[in-house]
């Protein structure tokens, strides 16, 4: 395994996760976006962390972890980009789901 582990590699992972943090930004209800690579934290608004974001998530496919305020997914280092746009636009829907629930409150 670490001998696939090269520079080309290791310059697609972090490619990846800037593409990621990039999309991230714009979406509703989110504050901003730490960590490296493909390990990144994603600050919400507050009370926006709540069952029903990450039971949407996991009905569109995307498993999630909450921690306070922050979604985390670490995501397997070999994710294509279409797989990152499809798990993006199941958060972003959520996300969006999620804001207009609380809205209404």
């Amino acid at each position: 395994v670490m001998e696939s582990i090269d520079g080309k590699f290791l310059d697609d992972v972090a490619d990846k996760g800037a593409y990621i943090a990039d999309k991230v930004k714009s979406m509703p209800g989110v504050t901003g976006v730490t960590g490296r690579g493909l390990m990144l934290g994603i600050a919400l608004e507050d009370g926006l962390v709540s069952g029903s974001l990450t039971a949407d998530c996991l009905q569109g496919g995307l498993i999630i972890l909450t921690a306070k305020e922050k979604l985390r997914r670490p995501p397997p280092l070999t994710i294509t980009k279409e797989e990152i746009d499809r798990g993006l636009a199941v958060l972003e829907t959520a996300l969006a789901a999620a804001l207009a629930c609380k809205d209404s409150e």
